[in-house]
């Protein structure tokens, strides 16, 4: 288990990652990262990219180009534009206790033990408890503490569609499933293309099966679907309980 100032040094956890053992065998099983994705996928890019940080190159190649109010690592100037979340815990949410209602549980132990390590390691990871601090919003957890509007979210998933962004085969090739059954963390079914979430019936992504996005907390949501060539976002600083989400679905509809 890392400790909360691990989240301070982006070397620290993706050589943490570099180091994990894998908990089965590549391929034979998929299970979703929750809040680590951003860094194994965040390191690619900022050595592809050759910059000194994930948030240089986010807006070095996205956010910048696109005018996306949209940032990851927040600086100190914006932190007043920013909306409390409310109802967030007020603790740190570090006890066993507190966790341990946070997450999907089953009979298996030893399935639990890796929710937990997946969901709280460090244990501000998630933002439980300090999701409305400046220390929070100023790191960098590209895959969790992203900060910005529906209009960015909406203006990056149509620049997406127009291939305005990347070549639209690779945005064929991006919505193909590689991950798509039941999830080893999530213990529920999931369906994912090369980071983006796919349709599927238990869990639509937008009006039509092309469509791709990603649900964030509470119902918050960005998608673009091709078929009507349209593209969506839907956030909030009053979320929904986890895995509920009837705002977000009723503005879909």
């Amino acid at each position: 288990e890392l400790p909360n100032e691990a989240l301070t040094d982006w070397t620290h956890m993706t050589m943490a990652l570099a180091r994990q053992r894998a908990y089965w065998e590549s391929g034979t099983a998929h299970g979703y990262h929750v809040n680590t994705f951003g860094f194994l996928v965040g390191e690619i890019i900022r050595r592809a990219a050759r910059a000194p940080s994930f948030r240089r190159a986010l807006g070095d190649l996205l956010t910048r180009p696109l005018e996306a109010d949209f940032q990851i690592g927040l600086p100190p100037a914006d932190h007043p534009r920013c909306a409390r979340v409310i109802g967030a815990p007020s603790s740190a949410g570090t006890s066993p206790a507190t966790r341990s209602k946070e997450i999907p549980e089953n009979r298996d132990a030893e399935a639990n033990a890796m929710r937990k390590a997946a969901y709280f390691n460090p244990p501000a990871i998630a933002g439980v408890g300090v999701v409305n601090t400046n220390w929070w919003r100023s790191l960098e957890i590209p895959s969790t503490n992203g900060h910005g509007t529906a209009r960015a979210l909406a203006r990056i998933y149509a620049a997406a569609l127009d291939a305005s962004l990347f070549p639209r085969s690779l945005l064929e090739e991006a919505r193909i499933p590689h991950s798509d059954g039941i999830d080893r963390v999530l213990d529920r079914p999931t369906r994912f293309g090369l980071g983006f979430q796919l349709s599927q019936p238990s869990r639509r992504i937008g009006p039509n099966p092309a469509a791709f996005g990603h649900f964030g907390h509470g119902g918050s949501l960005g998608f673009g679907d091709p078929e009507n060539g349209m593209s969506f976002a839907y956030v909030m600083n009053r979320p929904g309980e986890r895995k509920v989400r009837p705002r977000s679905d009723e503005v879909v509809a």
